[in-house]
């Protein structure tokens, strides 16, 4: 399956923010600033996430997005300005996030299981002991997740084995394995073929029922109908509801004119077709 972008349309969730004034919101940043090692790389960030949203964040290679993650979770702390978790500082509300990274570094000769690999995100979990055994409870919570993403009879395969696909899942399992309220994905649907990136398009979606999604992604054709903000970081950040990202304001945020390639269409020898 080929998820389908149809441009120029961009689709608007409904609105997430209905109530917002009772709600404490997910995230917060409030003119946060990070340098590393003098290179401003965000620089007076404000943004708001609300409960049941599903935020897609884009910018260019070197942008800030993977740093914007990193501050929301407490892993990098701002320069200037304040991040809150939950209305808590980071640490506190970190617990209650699963976290994908962008790059999961491994040796594909050590045999790791996917189950291995999906009980790392119990870890964190405050109800378990940071030591010891793996419980049945962390092991039903494994099965449980393992089985949301459809991987459910792949436990005991080396996860060295699995397609590109098959390990985005894996990893997203892993996040998902902490019962979390807010997933944050980084670049889910790099390094994977269309029908790979459909699936976990699906898989998104169903997860967005029940808990708010930040994904960042290097792919403006990465669009779902809940997608209902866009989050534009290249140093500075702009948020932009998906119905008002223009071709202009993409130019501006990478420099140059981007490709869209439309995935609801196919070549043929007669011709472009629908």
């Amino acid at each position: 399956m080929v998820w389908p972008v149809q441009a120029p349309e961009i689709f608007c969730s409904s609105d997430p923010g209905k109530n917002q004034e009772a709600q404490t919101p997910l995230v917060e940043l409030r003119g946060v600033s990070f340098d590393y090692q003098g290179v401003v790389v965000l620089e007076d960030v404000h943004l708001t996430i609300w409960p049941g949203e599903w935020v897609l964040v884009v910018g260019p290679n070197g942008g800030g997005k993977t740093t914007l993650l990193k501050l929301i979770l407490g892993l990098l702390t701002p320069t200037a300005g304040e991040v809150r978790l939950f209305g808590q500082s980071p640490g506190k509300g970190r617990h209650r996030v699963g976290y994908m990274p962008q790059h999961m570094q491994f040796d594909s000769l050590f045999p790791v299981t996917v189950m291995d690999i999906v009980l790392m995100g119990r870890l964190g979990v405050p109800s378990r002991r940071p030591l010891g055994w793996y419980t049945r409870q962390d092991r039903q919570a494994a099965q449980n997740a393992l089985a949301e993403v459809g991987l459910t009879g792949l436990e005991d395969r080396p996860f060295a084995a699995l397609s590109g696909g098959q390990r985005q899942r894996v990893l997203i399992a892993r996040a998902l394995c902490s019962q979390p309220e807010l997933l944050l994905l980084d670049e889910p649907t790099a390094h994977v073929d269309p029908q790979a990136e459909g699936q976990l398009m699906e898989i998104l979606q169903h997860l967005h029922r029940r808990m708010s999604i930040v994904m960042v992604s290097h792919d403006l054709g990465v669009v779902s109908p809940q997608i209902g903000s866009v989050v534009c970081v290249n140093r500075r950040l702009v948020v932009h509801p998906t119905t008002e990202l223009t071709g202009e304001k993409i130019r501006r945020l990478y420099g140059e004119d981007v490709r869209m390639i439309r995935h609801d269409h196919r070549c043929s020898p007669e011709g472009h077709q629908p």
